[in-house]
């Protein structure tokens, strides 16, 4: 059993500058440097968004070779033996309906290898949104076919009987994205935002008010695939000044940065993944782990914060250790 992970979703910005990158390139000096033609004119790229639901991330695959069938959380294979919120025992469950399903995919397009990933969401899962106490469902957004991500998802059939959807069937939006001027877009992007986090789409659809996490954002351009994630402001793991920016934000200072990034919501995701998605409960024996977590979080959501802001990890880590640790002590010591 292979472990098969999902790519982190960045910003905005992260999409604007890969797809400027992507659309500028036009070859290698011979030191193997990157050319750029900066008077290329920019695509314009058609975005779905589909409702992100505030759950913890899971997959299953299918190997058509061996016949094997495994569930897996966002970094580790699962068992219902060692599982993470009940998603591995969920899938033992309903292994018949769920090979099933795949059988349908595979006579839509022949496959050798096959994972779906999706949010394992409702119950107690997680707190203060609309979809917390419905029952626990797994709502995929996402499928990746012998390497390559498939365009959409519908060609799975799946039933509501086992809790299981698309999170197509959920409302979702369109929306053109003219890279020449991308900021033309943020006020859009943060209404629809604002709109989700007031009150849940999908929550909606199962008659419970409440507020939503954001939107994710998914196009293919040129043969590549780009996402990125608004989160709402309750939901946001950095103190932003605009949730949805072109260019990274600049701060004056270590303690500015630190205050931006360790934030209530980004701890409470370190504690998640660290402790809640491995069956432990917290306590100081696993600080070394749950402040690498917060380090590295912070490295890929907000690199470049830092370079823009003129800073560097090995500048910061101390006080974000600091601030870690006085937030942690009081909760779970």
């Amino acid at each position: 059993m292979e472990m098969i992970n999902f790519p982190s979703i960045g910003q905005f910005r992260n999409v604007v500058k890969a797809v400027k990158s992507h659309a500028t390139y036009i070859g290698a000096d011979e030191d193997d440097n990157p050319l750029y033609n900066p008077n290329a004119t920019l695509p314009v790229v058609t975005f779905t968004g589909t409702v992100k639901l505030h759950g913890t991330n899971a997959g299953i695959t299918y190997d058509t070779t061996t016949g094997e069938l495994w569930a897996q959380s966002r970094t580790r294979v699962i068992t219902p033996e060692n599982d993470n919120a009940g998603f591995a025992f969920y899938v033992n469950d309903n292994e018949k309906e769920i090979r099933e399903m795949f059988r349908h995919i595979e006579a839509w397009f022949p496959f050798s290898i096959i994972t779906i990933f999706g949010e394992w969401c409702g119950g107690s899962i997680q707190k203060g949104v609309a979809i917390n106490g419905l029952e626990k469902m797994f709502v995929i957004f996402d499928m990746l076919v012998d390497g390559e991500w498939a365009t959409t998802v519908d060609a799975i059939q799946c039933d509501p009987i086992w809790n299981m959807y698309r999170v197509t069937e959920f409302p979702s939006y369109v929306m053109e994205i003219d890279f020449n001027d991308a900021d033309s877009i943020v006020n859009r992007l943060v209404e629809l935002t604002n709109q989700v986090e007031a009150e849940c789409p999908v929550g909606r659809v199962f008659n419970q008010q409440g507020i939503g996490e954001g939107i994710v954002w998914k196009a293919m351009y040129d043969g590549d695939v780009y996402r990125f994630k608004v989160k709402g402001e309750k939901h946001s793991a950095s103190k932003v000044k605009g949730l949805a920016s072109v260019d990274p934000e600049k701060l004056q200072s270590i303690k500015e940065f630190v205050d931006y990034a360790v934030t209530e919501n980004r701890l409470n995701q370190g504690i998640e993944q660290v402790y809640t998605a491995t069956n432990r409960e917290p306590d100081i024996t696993l600080f070394g782990e749950f402040i690498k977590w917060i380090n590295h979080d912070i490295v890929k959501e907000e690199s470049d914060t830092l370079e823009n802001s003129g800073l560097t990890m090995k500048d910061v880590v101390k006080s974000i250790s600091v601030n870690t640790l006085t937030w942690f002590k009081p909760k779970y010591c």
